[in-house]
């Protein structure tokens, strides 16, 4: 974390993006630096750097980031094509602009209001200041009604950067003669104090008014407000709006200065409103805004029986917390899962790499030269050619690693074969070089994730060719985040001329990404800890050959074939059976290896996390602060095959297993791993290392009563010997 606070923003009517860094702190080259590769891991190169500070920064930053221009390699983008803009801020909020590079933007009209309009909707975004309790729950508002979400402005008051790019933006309300702030939550109280500090560090000689809460609803009634018109009233968030009318109406407090921080009543035009979150797609449920009000007695979700959330105090806690089982069917899939699988799975591609030697986390890779080397996706290239490749092309560039290339050297092939022409095939390094005088190019990819190096090479290839076509054409495009592939795909057709680019890959696939391959990490440093116990020594060389073995497969930087998962109890890899659910139209399994079931699993959570429809209008796996979503034991029971178990317990989410806050729903678990303990031996039980491993790691938590209970089950004294050890470790208390 970084004391700075980035976001992206858009001029109105335009394409491009620039990154805006906003602190108030001095100028520091590692942080700031930081602050900018930390934006390069989630999105796209910039089309500008703006840098947002108060005045009293101005000469420091403009003299330390012209140092940094002017050596030429401390950016990530070229600081000769990319303007760099420092823009400062006086005591009272007014903006000044002033270019740090050779080139520049022009900004104009009410520039700085939408800059500060964007950086407020992020932050409203990122810390969840909407809250969103899932299908079973809904909230009742301080003033009475009800409604399916709730603003809570205390959420956004997460990071002192952020906290000082609100204060930023409230500085135009703290006036000359201005005698007292009131807040309505001593939650925000960061914010008033904020505001007055930054006021204070411009302009030395600012004496701040007191800050006073009034408690909300509560306290409005029986406040006395002094100085009416020369006083400032934040209030923390509203839907309704009825808290500042109340105020303005009983009160006589002037309406200009009685600010909504975050709202969602769009309809009231007289209200002073600092972020206006009416519009905001995340507010929406199928066409309806959760922040609609209804009264108790004509509440549509208490008539459904969804639970009621009251809050307690003016920080507006939550009272309670529902953890609600799913029963995971087959028509919870993606609909092109099994389309996908048909095409990809059974050919060995799915692996696992280290992301690197520090890492808690695995990337999920697909290995696409296989395709490409085995010849089968001659067919497809080709009618790539045929669709999407104009006959004017002259060049095709590849993203330099060998699948690309590989894949580069069949278009050109197909390109060849389909005209007759020869492309010159050029690395994406050397492309601003050898793309000179070209007329069209081709720009070749294996298997993308992020997208980052297609963009690196579109912003090369925007300067050597301008307006002439680019066709990106790829195997796989390996998604995680289905908003970042919607912004790569745009970013990559995006000209200035009339007609788009063209983008298109073989296939496409959702997957999830690192934070939810965090299993055998996990694995490997419980592993570690086991052989580092003094009694581990002293073990039958049994159980150190079970432990020595494990850790040697997952030391190593690719997990592939059927490593993934531990073994059965007589040693034998866990294989998936036909009559696999989630793939209805493939007859046979033959050839499958635990790989493909993992990107089946993988793929199937992902959607079920991040995915709604009209029947779901939240996800049907989530978790809130008042709704946590648990995988139903019954999943266990209905997928019995020891391989789809084993998927399901490594790619769910610690909280998606843990059971430990409904009785019922623990002595469940407890009693199918029971069941794989007492058949260890045959297929009914082949994942019980799986099951055992998952306790031992944490990943799956149950009561203290289920798991003293399967502490005492007669099975785990006949198991195999290091089998034993490992279930001894998982039922320790360790």
């Amino acid at each position: 974390m970084t004391p700075h606070f980035a976001f992206r923003w858009r001029a109105k009517g335009s394409q491009k993006s620039n990154l805006v860094v906003f602190t108030t702190e001095q100028f520091d080259r590692e942080t700031f630096l930081l602050t900018l590769d930390e934006d390069h891991r989630s999105n796209l190169h910039p089309d500008a750097l703006m840098v947002l500070v108060p005045t009293t920064r101005s000469a420091l930053f403009e003299a330390e980031i012209k140092k940094m221009v002017e050596g030429g390699s401390s950016f990530r983008f070229n600081t000769e094509t990319t303007p760099i803009i420092l823009i400062t801020f006086d005591d009272k909020g007014a903006a000044s602009q002033f270019p740090l590079s050779n080139t520049a933007i022009k900004l104009s009209g009410d520039w700085f209001d939408e800059v500060k309009r964007v950086g407020l909707l992020h932050i409203f975004r990122e810390r969840d200041v909407l809250v969103r309790p899932g299908p079973a729950v809904h909230f009742v508002h301080p003033n009475g009604v009800h409604s399916r979400g709730f603003l809570r402005a205390a959420n956004a008051l997460v990071k002192g950067a952020e906290v000082s790019f609100i204060a930023m933006s409230l500085l135009r309300y703290l006036t000359e003669d201005l005698k007292r702030i009131w807040i309505d939550s001593s939650s925000i109280a960061s914010i008033a104090y904020a505001t007055v500090s930054l006021r204070q560090s411009i302009e030395q000689s600012y004496r701040p008014p007191p800050i006073e809460s009034f408690s909300s609803y509560e306290g409005a009634a029986k406040t006395e407000f002094e100085h009416p018109d020369r006083s400032l009233i934040l209030i923390s968030a509203t839907a309704s709006g009825g808290l500042a009318e109340l105020l303005i109406r009983k009160h006589g407090l002037c309406p200009a200065l009685v600010v909504n921080l975050f709202s969602s009543a769009k309809p009231k035009a007289k209200l002073e409103v600092l972020c206006d979150v009416s519009a905001e797609e995340c507010t929406l449920e199928n066409g309806k805004s959760l922040l609609s009000l209804h009264k108790e007695a004509a509440c549509p979700f208490c008539d459904e029986g969804s639970l009621l959330i009251r809050f307690v105090g003016d920080q507006f806690l939550a009272n309670s917390m529902t953890y609600t089982p799913h029963m995971i069917v087959a028509k919870d899939a993606p609909s092109s899962l099994h389309e996908t699988m048909k095409a990809l799975g059974r050919k060995g591609l799915f692996k696992l790499r280290a992301i690197s030697t520090n890492s808690d986390s695995h990337d999920l890779w697909i290995d696409v030269g296989r395709l490409v080397v085995n010849h089968e996706i001659d067919t497809s290239a080709a009618d790539l050619v045929s669709r999407y490749v104009p006959s004017s092309v002259t060049h095709l560039v590849h993203l330099g690693d060998p699948d690309s290339e590989n894949f580069g050297k069949l278009l050109a092939q197909q390109i060849a074969d389909s005209g007759g022409k020869t492309v010159k095939i050029v690395p994406a390094k050397n492309a601003t070089k050898e793309c000179v005088g070209a007329t069209a190019v081709v720009v070749a990819s294996g298997c993308i994730a992020s997208g980052s190096a297609l963009q690196a090479v579109s912003r090369d290839l925007r300067n050597v060719l301008e307006e002439k076509p680019r066709i990106y054409l790829g195997v796989v495009a390996k998604r995680a985040e289905a908003e970042r592939q919607k912004n790569l795909r745009n970013d990559l057709i995006y000209n200035d001329a009339s007609f788009k680019h063209e983008v298109a890959f073989i296939h496409e696939t959702s997957l999830p990404h690192a934070p939810s391959l965090k299993a055998w990490m996990k694995e490997l440093s419980t592993i570690e800890s086991i052989m580092s116990e003094d009694t581990f020594y002293d073990a039958p060389q049994a159980v150190k050959g079970f432990f020595e073995e494990r850790r040697a497969i997952l030391a190593e930087p690719e997990i592939a074939g059927n490593n993934f998962f531990l073994t059965d109890s007589n040693g034998e890899s866990l294989k998936l059976r036909n009559g696999f659910a989630f793939w209805p139209k493939i007859d046979t399994v033959e050839g499958a290896d635990q790989g493909d079931v993992l990107a089946t699993i993988g793929a199937l959570l992902h959607h079920m996390r991040t995915s709604r429809d009209k029947g779901h209008p939240e996800p049907k796996i989530s978790r809130t602060e008042f709704h946590c979503t648990v995988l139903a034991p019954g999943v266990f029971g209905r997928y019995n095959d020891g391989v789809i178990q084993a998927a399901f317990l490594r790619l769910a989410y610690p909280h998606e297993l843990d059971f430990r806050a409904r009785q019922d729903l623990s002595g469940e678990m407890r009693r199918i791993i029971e069941r794989c303990l007492e058949r260890y031996n045959d297929t009914q039980g082949e994942a019980c290392a799986e099951f055992v491993l998952a306790l031992a790691t944490r990943r799956l938590s149950l009561q203290a009563a289920d798991l003293e209970s399967l502490k005492e089950n007669p099975a785990a004294r006949i198991m195999p010997p290091g089998l034993k050890h490992l279930f001894e470790y998982a039922t320790s208390g360790t």
